[in-house]
């Protein structure tokens, strides 16, 4: 099976056999109750209708954007050079709850939430940056910036109401993975009512399971810091604050999540019943 040839060649680049450490212990029948369950769900689709394979995932987006490597070169005369980031701002975090899905035609109107606490986005200007948001991009000011698992219902009819004109030729697959905000009763319920079927990702997982991270995320990362200090250069004062750093987000959405055809991910990953 090409399954099991893919596992096993992730296992090695990441350290698993070869080492002494055995399937059991890196979860590998876990990843085939996975793939079992995908590929029945596959086999539960009507006739008539396609597997929309979507994505959910969450990664958190600080607010300094800043890079630490690299040389600086000071003088005793210009202290100027030195970055003075406070540690608040540091430690400040939005988070993203992205989606991407195999089929990009259907990727551009999946919702990417934008989750931030009432210290990080003041009530002031939160109708402003709201206005200012793509269509598919929804920016939420919340006590915490954590996901909880009314918000991930909410988040789930968010995304079946975006594929609404596509139900009648697809039948979504939502992958997400067994964090505790993702497994609530009002989750699945909230699946179940919208004719979702869920497929989880087992703790531990991730890393060789879930498109998101396995393909992804890093590539978001890095065009989204690349914005971010692009925009600082045109910054009057060398620096941005969350208003100027939401922008820098979109553009990473746009070119990255939306721009880009995912269906490979899935393959690679296994969720495709004809390997």
């Amino acid at each position: 099976m090409p399954i099991v040839y893919r596992v096993r060649d992730k296992l090695i680049e990441g350290g698993g056999w070869g080492l002494g450490v055995s399937g059991a212990e890196w979860g590998i029948p876990q990843a085939f109750a996975t793939w079992q369950w995908s590929n029945y769900c596959h086999a539960q689709i009507p006739a008539g209708k396609q597997a929309l394979r979507p994505n959910m995932d969450e990664t958190a987006i600080c607010l300094f954007q800043g890079g630490g490597k690299g040389n600086v070169f000071l003088s005793k005369t210009d202290p100027a050079a030195i970055q003075n980031i406070p540690r608040g701002r540091r430690r400040a975090y939005i988070t993203h709850v992205a989606f991407i899905c195999d089929n990009p035609a259907i990727q551009a109107v999946l919702p990417q939430v934008l989750l931030a606490n009432e210290h990080t986005l003041k009530a002031g200007q939160f109708a402003a940056l709201r206005s200012a948001c793509p269509p598919n991009v929804w920016l939420l000011r919340r006590k915490s910036a954590w996901v909880d698992g009314p918000l991930c219902a909410w988040i789930v009819r968010r995304l079946a109401k975006a594929l609404a004109p596509y139900m009648a030729d697809f039948q979504p697959l939502l992958l997400f993975d067994a964090a505790r905000p993702h497994v609530p009763y009002v989750v699945f319920d909230a699946c179940a009512r919208v004719g979702v079927w869920p497929i989880l990702v087992p703790a531990k997982m991730t890393w060789l399971l879930q498109p998101l991270d396995t393909h992804a995320f890093l590539i978001y990362k890095i065009f989204l810091q690349k914005a971010y200090q692009a925009a600082r250069v045109r910054a009057a004062c060398g620096d941005i604050n969350l208003a100027e750093l939401l922008p820098c987000v979109y553009d990473a959405i746009d070119s990255v999540l939306v721009g880009r055809p995912w269906a490979a991910a899935f393959d690679d990953d296994g969720f495709n019943p004809g390997m």
